[in-house]
């Protein structure tokens, strides 16, 4: 779902960590706190830092457009095309939350049972739980890196 902030069409704003389990099926709950801003229908793509992104529909939209911003004359332009496009697939939730994840993306990221699911702005994203941890061992995740990044960006708060 999308809200209008002066005249344009803004996603919502997608937040927090929750962690999950998937069923035998390979369903995964989606948290209540992200069912809104996904929509029942929304779309799942490879992403990058070995995690599954999701969009809800119109988040699609917007990113869709970005990637064809990039042209198409020049290979690597393609080739960041394809790795997102040829992977992405439309899911839908269930009454009770509940959402398959093809098990080709699945395995893409190494999922098998344990996830972790983060709210990040206009998507979100899907991990498996070892590579959530080993991302957050890595130093650009450190609260130092971090702080440095915004002081040399002269972001404020």
């Amino acid at each position: 779902m999308n809200i209008k902030e002066g005249g344009a069409i803004m996603a919502k704003s997608m937040k927090g960590k929750f962690d999950r389990t998937l069923d035998p099926k390979g369903r995964m709950i989606v948290p209540a706190q992200l069912r809104d801003a996904l929509g029942t229908d929304f779309v799942v793509t490879v992403g990058l830092d070995k995690c599954l992104y999701l969009y809800s529909t119109e988040g699609w939209d917007d990113f869709t457009e970005k990637l064809r911003g990039l042209g198409t004359g020049k290979k690597a332009n393609r080739s960041v095309v394809r790795f997102f496009t040829e992977h992405a697939a439309d899911l839908s939730m269930d009454s009770q939350g509940r959402s398959l994840i093809p098990a080709e993306l699945r395995d893409f990221v190494n999922i098998k049972k344990d996830i972790v699911i983060i709210g990040s702005l206009d998507r979100a994203e899907v991990w498996a739980l070892e590579e959530y941890e080993e991302m957050h061992k890595q130093p650009e995740a450190t609260r130092e890196y971090i702080e440095d990044v915004f002081e040399n960006e002269d972001f404020d708060f």
